[in-house]
This record gives C-alpha cells, structure tokens and sequence, in this order.
C-alpha cells in the first residue's frame, strides 16, 4: 500500500498467495498437500518483482533504523 499499488491488484495478490500448497513426490508416491506461509513462487513471473519489493522494503528499514553490519 506504501507503494501506491491499486487495492484490487493486491487483494488478488494475497488471495492467490494464500492458497499456494505443494505435495512431495518421492518416486511414485505422493505426500499430503503442504500449505506454503512463506516465500514466491518458483519459477513465476511476478515472483522476481515481489522479491525486489520486499528486499528493498527489507533494506530501507535496516538503513532507516541504522542498524545492521558495518565494516570500517
């Protein structure tokens, strides 16, 4: 929302999000469905994009807060 991104775009981002699930194979078998709380999707388009908004948000707290590593 800090990044003025329309309402209906994101309400569709956390919706999508949110019912991310995987199942493990090994060989021939499968596991149950496993609900993903975290992460991107691998592979998908918009995942480089979300990434970047997150590490920059990450980044600018840390900056902000002048927290963190510093060398010399």
């Amino acid at each position: 929302m800090k990044r003025c991104v329309p309402i209906n775009f994101l309400n569709i981002i956390v919706n999508w999000y949110s019912k991310l699930t995987i199942m493990v194979r090994w060989n021939t078998a499968f596991s149950d469905a496993l609900r993903i709380r975290s992460g991107v999707r691998q592979g998908g388009v918009l995942s480089p994009h979300l990434f970047n908004v997150y590490a920059d948000m990450f980044i600018n707290t840390v900056v902000l807060k002048k927290t963190g590593c510093h060398i010399n």
